[in-house]
């Protein structure tokens, strides 16, 4: 879709941080082969991304078996990903959803690209954590948005942008907080998937599911040995270090229970967190 440079009064934003960044780019820096692979990585999970997103078939989003594959591709091409130094921007500009075809009125246009925005931000948060064994945290809101790219510019003004900025740094732990006004509107427009996305946390916030796109798409054990395999790693590697430790535990507990439920069903994909936690446990009461 053309950029059209006017603000949309609606617009849904997922902001998105990596958790560590500055260390990895502090010890990696002069390591110029793990920067292009970082970059090729991180290309291919936004950029190239879009694009293999635009060969599914809608009905594997949606269960719709009769969205033809071009109206689709419009979805597709609503939906912006920017990776800028440590964030990734999701937005979506329901405003501009203009190309519904005959058989589909606005608000069902609407919902198919609400329902294709979030199994987009799950399929890249999956992926990203598989391949680097780095945590997301980050928020999801509705709002008025502006976003403007022309040559090497890119322009974001918005109250969506910043209301996700401000629930990122409430998240603490690796999480993704969905606005309240943000599910307001959900609940306005009748879209049925909000507990397929979204679930609710010992703090009360409901947080984006970001293993939901193995319930929408399929299943996918590779994606899920990556994760256990990076965050494993991660775990090691952080011994003695309390502050990230209890991050990934956080997400340790998160994905087994994931890995553990009925949906999933591949317990021998838990992550063995018992030692940190003792750790963690030990730390305190010799504190």
């Amino acid at each position: 879709m053309t950029q059209n440079n006017t603000v949309h009064d609606k617009a849904i934003v997922g902001f998105l941080d990596i958790l560590g960044y500055d260390s990895i780019v502090k010890k990696m820096i002069n390591n110029t082969g793990f920067v292009k692979q970082f970059d090729d990585l991180m290309y291919g999970i936004t950029v190239n991304l879009r694009e293999t997103f635009k060969n599914l078939e809608l009905s594997q989003i949606t269960g719709d078996e009769s969205i033809d594959q071009a109206y689709f591709v419009k979805i597709v091409d609503s939906i912006k990903v920017r990776f800028i130094y440590d964030n990734i921007i999701f937005s979506l500009q329901l405003s501009d959803a203009s190309f519904r075809s005959q058989e589909y009125d606005k608000n069902t246009t609407i919902q198919n690209c609400i329902e294709t925005f979030f199994s987009l931000m799950s399929m890249f948060s999956t992926i990203f954590i598989g391949k680097t064994g780095s945590l997301l945290r980050g928020g999801i809101s509705l709002g008025s948005h502006y976003e403007s790219e022309k040559n090497n510019y890119l322009m974001i003004f918005s109250e969506a942008h910043n209301k996700a900025v401000r629930l990122e740094g409430a998240a603490n732990y690796p999480r993704i907080i969905l606005e309240d006004g943000l599910r307001t509107y959900l609940e306005e427009i009748s879209y049925t998937h909000i507990d397929k996305f979204f679930y609710k946390d010992q703090d009360g916030y409901h947080c984006f599911n970001i293993y939901s796109v193995f319930y929408v798409i399929g299943i996918t054990k590779d994606v899920l040995t990556d994760i256990n395999k990076g965050i494993s790693l991660n775990l090691e590697s952080n011994i003695g270090n309390k502050k990230e430790l209890s991050k990934l535990i956080y997400f340790a507990k998160y994905h087994n229970e994931q890995v553990g439920s009925d949906c999933l069903n591949f317990p021998d994909l838990a992550l063995d967190i018992a030692k940190f936690e003792k750790m963690m446990s030990n730390d305190i009461n010799s504190g």
